[in-house]
């Protein structure tokens, strides 16, 4: 049933079989690296995952425990009796993944331009999560954003200008910035006064 299925679908449910695993008996959400610490117990024995290594036990005994979990629907699907080729090419790919994540995080590190956007995104994520947790409405959870691509665009389109023509960013770069973060923490006090608004008149 896998054999037609390219390497990345499978490697996206390997890692959604092991994510669910960890999340499910922790109770917790996992880092990439509690992933890949219990990957490395994972070895190989007669052409398929060695039934004695810590990752096959664990895996089996969740799945015959509660068989009717996504998590246990996967594995046994996918990857209780699949071939060592099968999962190792899997391994493989999620490894590559991995280094060209870290290659990139490195990159982006040393790009000025890429840095900064990064910087501004994170900080419109940071007030976005402020607003959730005044429990506001899908809707005007919505509305923000559509401003906040809308903002990112903004960045984009003037951080363009400067990428074209290889000028470092400059004071009037930043200064766009500054008006800009001001325009999204008005924004989101609006669209605070408007659920209390809403709450009132209830």
């Amino acid at each position: 049933m896998t054999k037609y299925v390219s390497t990345s679908i499978n490697a996206d449910y390997f890692k959604k079989c092991v994510f669910g695993y960890l999340s499910e008996t922790t109770h917790s959400n996992q880092s990439e690296n509690a992933f890949w610490q219990f990957v490395k117990t994972l070895t190989f024995d007669n052409g398929k995952i060695s039934r004695d290594c810590p990752f096959f036990k664990s895996m089996k005994e969740y799945a015959d425990k509660n068989p009717m979990t996504k998590t246990a629907l996967i594995w046994q699907l996918f990857f209780e009796n699949a071939d060592d080729l099968f999962v190792k090419e899997i391994i493989l790919y999620l490894m590559e993944e991995k280094e060209k994540r870290q290659d990139d995080r490195k990159k982006r590190k040393t790009d000025s331009y890429a840095t900064t956007l990064d910087n501004f995104n994170n900080y419109v994520r940071q007030i976005k999560f402020k607003l959730k947790q005044n429990n506001l409405s899908d809707d005007l959870i919505t509305q923000f954003d559509e401003m906040q691509t809308e903002w990112q665009e903004k960045v984009k389109s003037r951080m363009s200008e400067y990428k074209e023509n290889d000028i470092p960013l400059d004071e009037g770069f930043y200064y766009f910035l500054f008006e800009l973060k001001t325009t999204v923490r008005e924004m989101a006090a609006k669209i605070s006064s408007y659920a209390d608004t809403v709450e009132v008149s209830v």
